[in-house]
């Protein structure tokens, strides 16, 4: 088996799917969670190559780029490599001479490669790679402290080989671990393989939030017509009461004008520095907004009086000012309520995964990382799209009172006082024009329930649902199939 001094190759076993050259790792795909030992133990045939070629990963989308699935999915992925000395012969690597294996995911972003950080246990995200990280005869190391080492010897033609440190800010990248295969697989085929399973999820996120995802345009096109320039032709224009009240939802939902934020006080003093036209009930926009909002904020949209029959055109200057804090406002208001990046959260982006060992240093050499070629570059299927395994069943209960007898409560709701209140006296028309009256009594209650029964009243709302939003999407061939079967449980005679 070669030692250390020699040159080492890592490459993925050749099968039929393949070409017999190609030294790039080998994803595999199988549709069960354990399937390690069925790995094994194709590799302990004499020939696994037609097993391999079968089980290779070979999804693709309409532009012949690889997909692979999540767990969510119920496939699961396994890299495979073998490593050898490239010398004649190519025997192959001593598995106790490595001290580290793993295999990261890292993302390709127009043309540059990245690594996904952490810093001290934190995650950091998704980060540019140096140079050195993305060649082929890469010495980089994803450990800060293997890196840190490296740049305290002395030997300078070892060192100018080494990433500059100020570059990955003792960043460290994370990486899948591989494990060496048992003795007597490497025994029968004359190789060492590692391989280890391909994981592409993750819990893990950047911190803080990613880029409002609203440019310019798009911010002009969401702000009301009301706050607005005009042609400078007029000075005011006629309002509406629906005009005006969308003016109102867009200043409170959209940019969070009367939530006491710092930018939402700013955005009501810009409003409060345009003057309404002469005849109206208050002297500012700002001023006849807070007036409406406490109106409806008292007694709902339907107690909104403050509608003015005229509202001012914004000049230029004021337009400018009004979009500025909008979007201050609205960036703010992103911030709050903005998901976290996620590790794998980019729909669409292009991935690839490279393989490396770390191998122990001898005779006074240091140890030395050594990779493989980039894989195949591929996407991540988002979690809503079906893999082609077969669907997870649920059984639904009978509608017979003997099996609906059989049913008790498993699950209780804790209902406070208020919310009681409010559902005693629910209903549907006083909830729609307000006027819903509330129960009394200040007590709450348990309600228990039978998580079967839930799931069954859950299936007639989306049968009847799925039907009504038939007319709009034409879904029903793609997303319901029924199909019979014999029920010979229900005792009726089956004819023969």
């Amino acid at each position: 088996m070669v030692g250390i001094q020699h040159t080492i190759r890592i490459a993925g076993p050749p099968v039929a799917a393949r070409a017999p050259v190609d030294p790039r790792p080998l994803i595999l795909q199988y549709g069960e969670a354990d399937c390690i030992p069925r790995l094994l133990e194709t590799l302990r045939r004499e020939d696994p190559g037609e097993d391999l070629a079968r089980a290779t990963a070979d999804s693709r989308t309409e532009e012949k780029v690889l997909r692979l699935f999540q767990p969510v999915h119920r496939v699961f992925h396994v890299v495979l490599v073998h490593a050898a000395c490239t010398q004649p012969g190519e025997p192959r690597l001593d598995p106790d001479r490595v001290e580290k294996a793993g295999v990261v995911v890292r993302r390709v972003t127009n043309g540059r490669v990245q690594g996904w950080m952490r810093r001290k246990e934190s995650p950091v995200g998704w980060v540019d790679l140096p140079q050195d990280a993305a060649r082929g005869e890469s010495s980089y190391d994803p450990d800060p402290l293997v890196r840190k080492e490296r740049l305290l010897g002395a030997n300078l033609r070892l060192l100018s080989k080494a990433p500059p440190a100020d570059l990955l800010e003792e960043r460290e990248e994370v990486f899948l671990p591989l494990f060496a295969a048992p003795p007597d697989v490497c025994r029968i085929q004359k190789k060492t393989f590692f391989y280890g399973i391909l994981t592409l999820t993750s819990d893990e996120a950047a911190p803080g939030p990613g880029a409002a995802p609203f440019n310019d345009a798009l911010l002009a096109e969401r702000i009301p017509r009301l706050l607005k320039a005009g042609d400078g032709k007029e000075a005011a224009t006629r309002t509406t009461a629906e005009e005006f009240l969308n003016l109102l939802r867009f200043l409170e939902r959209d940019a969070g004008a009367f939530t006491g934020s710092q930018e939402g006080r700013h955005l009501l003093k810009v409003l409060q520095a345009i003057p309404m036209p002469a005849g109206s009930s208050e002297p500012t926009v700002g001023a006849v907004v807070e007036k409406a909002h406490r109106e409806v904020e008292r007694g709902g949209e339907k107690d909104l009086r403050s509608v003015p029959a005229f509202w001012p055109v914004p000049n230029s200057k004021d337009a400018r000012a009004i979009e500025r804090a909008v979007k201050a406002a609205l960036t703010a208001r992103w911030r709050d309520v903005a998901p976290r990046r996620g590790r794998f959260d980019e729909e669409g982006a292009r991935y690839q995964i490279r393989v490396f060992l770390r191998i122990k240093g001898e005779n006074g050499w240091p140890c030395r990382t050594v990779w493989s070629p980039p894989s195949e570059s591929f996407r991540i299927v988002p979690w809503y799209e079906s893999s082609g395994q077969p669907p997870v069943q649920v059984s639904l209960p009978a509608l017979d009172k003997k099996a609906l007898s059989r049913l008790k409560p498993n699950v209780a709701f804790r209902v406070p006082s208020s919310l009681r209140k409010s559902l005693e006296k629910l209903d549907m028309g006083e909830l729609l024009d307000g006027s819903h009256e509330e129960g009394s009594g200040n007590f709450g209650m348990i309600c228990g329930f039978n998580i079967p029964i839930l799931t069954l009243c859950a299936f007639i709302v989306l049968q009847i649902f799925l039907v009504l939003l038939h007319i709009v999407f034409f879904w029903l061939p793609f997303v319901r199939i029924c199909i019979p079967f014999p029920d010979f449980g229900s005792g009726s005679d089956s004819e023969t």
